[in-house]
């Protein structure tokens, strides 16, 4: 097996989902590319679990397994830190009686999704809290030791869906308090008040806190990814939020009613179809019966594939993707940011450290 752009998504994501079939193992000298692709994804952790429970091991160099195993044993013990720091800052939320709803990796921590709890590799917390509590919230966390980076001008995070991450001294990552879900231009694909209606409450650790409904961790990670993030511009993969939405489906596919949720979505068909398509080319993962592909959306995804065979067509993407970003959203918000003396420090700061 020689391992080329696709060819090294494709093995990743085959390996990664426990409905695949058993990818072809690659040469010796490929493994190389494929550990730097599965660290730049964030999926070693997780490969690393796919690997031993495809009965791969015995057949990889013995240096290999030794490091994957390594770096999973490293995450499933930052994981379990990470928990320990979600369920106190739920604790202290709900000393205000707010019963915080986690987002994204955050759910993996307190209830199962991936083989293994070591699997998934996060950044930081994500929690959505009531909007009209955001500030309430945040300033109980600031009393219990929790700080914001403030070098940071305040006015960067005017108009976001979520406070500036706190930090504690004690604590592994940072967490982001959400007042919203998403950014207010993708609210109609997904409003904030289905995260808080359809949700269930759940009891950990004597601990309240709120997860949300399969439909709706769907329509996020979708949305989060391919709009907020920017991939669907960009025509670019994120494997590890991928392979979330593909595991996702694995366990939850048969309480989601896929017409609605693409009604829901219809304003923004092709990067459901899309998104679809990578799962099934990348994860083995079939569409929906229900759903129909669109030609927009095969477009789209051809376009993904393109990206990876030819660099000089992802350059130019990113250029366009970029100069749109430009105009539409941070043109738009200079003319709030050049009065003020915070936002030109910082600008100077960032470039000395950089320097």
């Amino acid at each position: 097996m020689v391992v080329k752009d696709a060819a090294a998504y494709r093995f990743l994501g085959h390996c990664l989902n426990p409905a695949a079939s058993t990818p072809e193992l690659p040469g010796e000298a490929d493994w190389p590319a494929l550990v730097a692709l599965g660290s730049h994804h964030w999926l070693l952790p997780g490969l690393a679990t796919a690997l031993y429970h495809r009965g791969l091991e015995p057949h990889l160099p013995a240096a290999l397994v030794d490091h994957l195993q390594a770096l999973h044993e490293l995450n499933a013990a930052r994981n379990q830190q990470l928990r320990t720091e979600l369920l106190a800052i739920c604790a202290h939320l709900n000393e205000l009686e707010v019963e915080p709803l986690l987002l994204k990796g955050a759910i993996a921590l307190v209830e199962p999704l991936y083989p293994n709890f070591g699997d998934r590799m996060m950044s930081d917390l994500d929690v959505l809290v009531p909007t009209a509590r955001l500030e309430d919230c945040r300033q109980h966390l600031l009393r219990a030791g929790w700080d914001w980076d403030r070098e940071i001008p305040a006015l960067l995070w005017q108009n976001k869906h979520h406070a500036p991450p706190l930090f504690h001294p004690d604590q592994p990552a940072a967490v982001e308090l959400h007042g919203h879900g998403v950014e207010q231009h993708h609210r109609h694909l997904l409003s904030t008040g289905d995260f808080h209606a359809h949700s269930e409450r759940h009891q950990v650790a004597g601990v309240a806190l709120r997860i949300p409904a399969p439909a709706v961790r769907l329509r996020h990670n979708l949305v989060h990814t391919q709009l907020t993030d920017r991939h669907y511009q960009y025509a670019r993969l994120n494997l590890r939020q991928l392979w979330e939405w593909v595991m996702l489906r694995e366990r939850f596919d048969g309480h989601v009613a896929w017409p609605p949720l693409g009604a829901t979505l219809s304003a923004r068909a092709a990067v459901l179809e899309s998104y679809l398509l990578a799962a099934s080319a990348f994860f083995g993962q079939p569409p929906p019966p229900g759903l129909t592909i669109g030609h927009d959306g095969r477009c789209a995804h051809a376009r993904s594939i393109r990206v990876l065979r030819q660099p000089g067509y992802a350059r130019l993407l990113g250029f366009r993707a970029d100069t749109e970003h430009l105009f539409r959203v941070r043109l738009p918000h200079l003319w709030v940011k050049l009065p003020s003396v915070a936002w030109w420090r910082f600008q100077w700061r960032r470039r000395i450290k950089n320097l």
